[in-house]
Order: C-alpha cells, then sequence, then structure tokens
C-alpha cells in the first residue's frame, strides 16, 4: 500500500512526464516557416506568367530566388513579421533601369496569399509545393 508521500511522488512523476510529452509534441509540430518553393500563376499582359519562388529560412533570416519574366532574381529586405512576409525583387529588363517589386503577404502553413506592387497591384495566391 502507498502512502500519501508515495502517491504525491507518482502523481508528481506523470505530470513532469507529461509536461515533457506536450512539449516535444510541440516541437515536432512546429511549423516549417517560409522555407520552401512556392508556386503561383499571374496575368501579364493577357499572358499566364508562372512564378517561383525559392526561400530559405535560417532564424529570422530569409534567402530566396523568384523565377519569372526570363530568369531568376534575388530577394531582397526579407522580413516575416507575425506571419505577413515581405520582400523585394529588383530587375533589369536591359533598359538600364530597374523596376523593384514589392511583395506582402500572409503565411498561413502552405499558403502565401498576398499583393505584388511594381507600377501595377496585383493579388497572387501561392502554394508550397510538397
Amino acid at each position: 500500500m502507498l502512502g500519501t508521500r508515495s502517491v504525491r511522488v507518482v502523481l508528481f512523476s506523470l505530470v513532469l512526464m507529461l509536461g515533457f510529452t506536450l512539449i516535444a509534441v510541440a516541437q515536432a509540430t512546429k511549423p516549417a516557416g517560409v522555407t520552401g518553393v512556392w508556386k503561383w500563376s499571374t496575368d501579364f499582359g493577357g499572358q499566364a506568367q508562372e512564378n517561383v519562388l525559392t526561400l530559405k529560412q535560417e532564424g529570422d533570416k530569409i534567402t530566396g530566388t523568384i523565377s519569372g519574366f526570363g530568369g531568376d532574381s534575388p530577394i531582397s529586405d526579407a522580413k516575416l513579421v507575425n506571419g505577413e512576409l515581405t520582400f523585394k525583387v529588383s530587375r533589369d529588363f536591359g533598359q538600364g533601369t530597374p523596376f523593384v517589386t514589392v511583395y506582402t503577404g500572409k503565411i498561413d502553413g502552405d499558403s502565401f496569399k498576398g499583393k505584388q506592387q511594381t507600377i501595377i497591384e496585383q493579388a497572387f495566391d501561392a502554394k508550397r509545393s510538397k
């Protein structure tokens, strides 16, 4: 027969094990951040433009490239704050004047919805590739 002290030790041990289990589950289900390959299509002059955004997140640092408009372009000034990702892309179409596009959107799991703005503003709905 267990005494009162033994019951307390057993209960304390069970609570401690439950706590460690919950921490392990929370870490295992931690969101993937923004790392991955994101794809979407936008209308550009009546033509469908396929976009592929490749992102890598290491802590607070986010780097990557975006394809489209004839090649890959690096992203810059990437920031993720409260699930909202912003970054810039500078492209030079051979005219000596770069065009800067600002991308802003909300990350929700494998969905990245937002807008891209250069001269015009256009919505996008990207999905992370599996």
